[in-house]
């Protein structure tokens, strides 16, 4: 399946370049942030904002440790953080739609 990404602007009017996390990097993110994952909005932030590649043309790396994804969620903010994952779910494929394309 083809990675899913764009451009998207934030309330306060940054260019957000975002791209879908592959299932490989959710496990890698997660098995890095290690307990901190277990917890539901705390994992869901840093989900969401581990889907920024760049601000405003800015390369944005993934988050290298708990610290590191809890800075960039701060960074980006809330308002941010809800386009992202507003944008997101409009782009995620559906379940049914990912089995329909593994049979071809």
């Amino acid at each position: 399946m083809a990675e899913k990404s764009g451009t998207i602007t934030d309330p306060t009017g940054r260019e957000l370049e975002v791209r879908l996390l592959s299932g490989m990097e959710r496990m890698r993110l997660m098995r890095m942030w290690g307990p901190a994952a277990n917890v539901q909005i705390w994992l869901g932030n840093a989900m969401i904002a581990s889907m920024v590649r760049s601000i405003d043309t800015i390369p944005v790396p993934l988050p290298v440790s708990v610290e590191a994804a809890e800075r960039l969620v701060d960074k980006l903010g809330d308002d941010a953080i809800e386009t992202i994952a507003s944008w997101a779910q409009e782009n995620t494929p559906s379940r049914a739609a990912v089995i329909e394309e593994a049979k071809n």
